[in-house]
Formats: C-alpha cells, sequence, structure tokens
C-alpha cells in the first residue's frame, strides 16, 4: 500500500543548542554478525566511499558477478543505503522513498516524498530512522514500518544528501538568493532546529562530520568547516572552482575536489596540504582506502573522463584509467582491494571494478543505454543507481 505525507506546516521552534559532549567519530561502517551496513551516502560520516567489512566479493573473483535483480520503484540517481537487510532509495519521478528486502527485492513499504529534485539524494540511516529531505522538507521515517516519526517543513530548498552523527541530522539548502547557501543541524530524535549557518553560496555537496566539526562544499568556491554543536565557522579554505563534489575526511585531511583539481587540506587549519590537477570537471565524491584516493571525474560535450588514483599524502597520480563520460554526482567506491566506479560513452553505460592498486580492469557489466551512478558493495552485493530503471543488483555466480 502506498503511503502519502501532507506537507508539514508547522513552525520551526528555534532552539538553544544542546550541550552535546563532541565525542570522537570513528569512520567505519557499522559492523554486527548478521549484517554489514552501508548506512548512508559515500558509506559514513566521514564520506569515505570504503567497506573495510566486505570479504565476499574481491580481486580474486570479482569477475564472477553476474546481474542478479532490478529493484523496480523506478528511475533513480539516487545511491542506496542496505542497512541490516533492508535497501533504501528514491525514485525522483515517482517522489517516493522505497525500502525493499536487500535479497528478494520485494517492497516492505513506501512513503511519497513529492521532490523530483531528491532524485540525487541518498536516505541516511542511523538508529532505526530513514531520513531524507523532499523540497523544503527534512523527514524521518521509521526504518522498519516507513510510519513518520517527524518532518519539519519550514526550511529552505535541501540539496544535499543528510547526515547523521551524535545525535543531529546536517543537510544543505538552498534559500534562493545570490548568497543562498544554508547549513542547518537538526535534532534527530525531534527533527527541531538547533542551528543554521547562512552566507555560503547554493550546495550540492553533502556535509561530512568528524570530531565535532562539519565540512562541506560550496558553489562560491569555498569548503566550509563549522563547529559541529554551535554552527560556529572555524575555517574555510577557497579552491580555484566551484565545490561541488562532498568532502571526504580521514586522518587529519579533507579531501574535496572543483572543476579543474583535486586538494587535500588540514582538517584542523584548513591550510593546503596538497593540490593535484586533473583533466576534466569533477563533482564526485573522493573515496580514499589503504593510502589512496579514488576520484572519477568527466566531460560531457566530448565524452571523456577518467578514474584517477592519487597518494593520499602527496598527490602523486598512481594510475588512471580512462571510464568515459561520468555522470555527476556519481561517486566511486572501494570494498577488499577493488575501486568501482560508473561509466558512460554517450551511448551505453557500465559499471566497471577496478584493481585498486594497479588500476588493473577486472569486472564491466553488460552495456545498457542508460546512466549509471554511485556504485556500492555491501554483503557480497554489487548495486547502483539506474536512471531509468531503478537500483539494479549483481552478486556472484553460483557455479
Amino acid at each position: 500500500m502506498k503511503l502519502s505525507i501532507f506537507r508539514c506546516l508547522s513552525l520551526i521552534v528555534f532552539l538553544t543548542p544542546l550541550a552535546y559532549s563532541q565525542s570522537v567519530t570513528r569512520c567505519g561502517g557499522p559492523n554486527n554478525a548478521l549484517y554489514i551496513n552501508w548506512p548512508m551516502f559515500h558509506f559514513d560520516v566521514c564520506h569515505t566511499g570504503y567497506n573495510p567489512y566486505e570479504t565476499t566479493v574481491g580481486v580474486g573473483n570479482i569477475n564472477s558477478l553476474d546481474y542478479w535483480l532490478t529493484y523496480a520503484g523506478g528511475a533513480t540517481t539516487s545511491p542506496p543505503a542496505v542497512v541490516n537487510g533492508t535497501l533504501y532509495y528514491y525514485s525522483g519521478p515517482q517522489g517516493t522513498l522505497y525500502a525493499d528486502d536487500a535479497q528478494t527485492g520485494k517492497e516492505i513499504w513506501e512513503q511519497g516524498v513529492f521532490h523530483d529534485l531528491a532524485y540525487l539524494h541518498a536516505p541516511a540511516v542511523a538508529n532505526g530512522v530513514v531520513y531524507i529531505g523532499g523540497s523544503d522538507i527534512l523527514y524521518a521515517f521509521d526504518a522498519g514500518t516507513g510510519a513518520v516519526r517527524w518532518a519539519n517543513g519550514g526550511l529552505a530548498t535541501i540539496t544535499t544528501s543528510p547526515t547523521v552523527s551524535d545525535g543531529r541530522v546536517y543537510i544543505g539548502a538552498d534559500g534562493q538568493g545570490t548568497s543562498s547557501g544554508i547549513v542547518y543541524a537538526l535534532n534527530a530524535a525531534t527533527g527541531d532546529l538547533l542551528w543554521q549557518y547562512d552566507g555560503l553560496q547554493q550546495t550540492q555537496s553533502s556535509p561530512a562530520v568528524v570530531n565535532g566539526v562539519v565540512y562541506i562544499g560550496s558553489d562560491d568556491r569555498n569548503v566550509y568547516a563549522l563547529n559541529a554543536v554551535t554552527g560556529l565557522l572555524l575555517w574555510k579554505y577557497t579552491a580555484l572552482g566551484p565545490v561541488r563534489s562532498s568532502p571526504t575526511v580521514f586522518n587529519g585531511a579533507v579531501y574535496f575536489a572543483d572543476a579543474g583539481a583535486v586538494y587535500a587540506v588540514s582538517a584542523t587549519a584548513g591550510t593546503l596540504l596538497w593540490m593535484s590537477p586533473v583533466s576534466y570537471p569533477v563533482e564526485s565524491t573522493p573515496a580514499i582506502a589503504n593510502g589512496m584516493v579514488y576520484v572519477t571525474s568527466g566531460n560531457y560535450i566530448n565524452g571523456k573522463g577518467a578514474l584517477y588514483a592519487l597518494d593520499a599524502a602527496t598527490g602523486t597520480l598512481h594510475w588512471q584509467y580512462n571510464v568515459g563520460f561520468v555522470y555527476p554526482p556519481s561517486s566511486p567506491s572501494v570494498a577488499n582491494g577493488v575501486v568501482y566506479a560508473t561509466s558512460f560513452d554517450g551511448t551505453n553505460g557500465a559499471v566497471v571494478g577496478l584493481e585498486a592498486a594497479t588500476g588493473t580492469l577486472l569486472f564491466r557489466s553488460l552495456p545498457q543505454e542508460t546512466e549509471n551512478y554511485s556504485p556500492v558493495l555491501v554483503n557480497g552485493v554489487l548495486y547502483y543507481a539506474d536512471n531509468y530503471f531503478g537500483i539494479r543488483s549483481f552478486h556472484l555466480r553460483v557455479r
């Protein structure tokens, strides 16, 4: 049964920021005996894009991946979240958030969110709640039933995926003005607004939250570091072009990209550590694993693009692989020695898997006349968003 949500018209209550402790955030997905989860955009609050718990599929057997299932909610570019055996994803044309059984594809519940632009956003799942933005409303649904926990309907137009950390939900929005970007922090349990930071330009960059700091990029060429409890500006770094990739934070550095380069800056001071030029514009979020940074870039006009592997400490190029055009904001991911990325040659799209250390091609899905986005690997299954059909999945062939 399809459920609908009436637009929330309640007023936002402006609260004094709660005295949350700034606990150290450990980046890495939840781990338990039954399921290894991929709970939010680019795996974790640091946006590493790296699943360190995946052991089923790797360099030795990835060429045995076969098409398995399409989760038929409809066309989407929304990267999925996979938590405790349930696949959560958003379908833009239908304006619907789906929860399907990750193994069988059977629908568990669906909820109307009524916002086409949200098809670019990944849901975030934390403590039994699913968070997703639609238009100027941030929703919280019960992860098991789809029931509405709360809906804050007094926000600007939401333009990013949510990030959930230490009892707060962080999200970026567009206030429809010259300096129109806004970062919000809301109470994850109630939806009450804790703080907002105004003054940046429009942002398509989902916030990363690490060690009490929120990091987010903006079209004004800046990456901002904000106090996660108060929203006060700590520092900002100005790049050469608009920063539409989401920051990845790891080991004291913030990695991001603009139209011409990949950057690493100090997470505490915002000072430049290194900058590495790339051949094509980048809107993807870097993935980082085993001392390497992986990022995709592409140019729609000439259909060219590449997957780059850079040294995380120096920015030195280790290898690159030509993937054709990469649709923004499709981002690479890494698991068990393999880096996954999407590819499009102007006619057909595919997902490729390369040996993370060398860039050797190990796997390419069958070409399809479609655009693909943001592959993830969790519990031995490769999932990716398909702009025509929904979420597709691959698993190992049974010999």
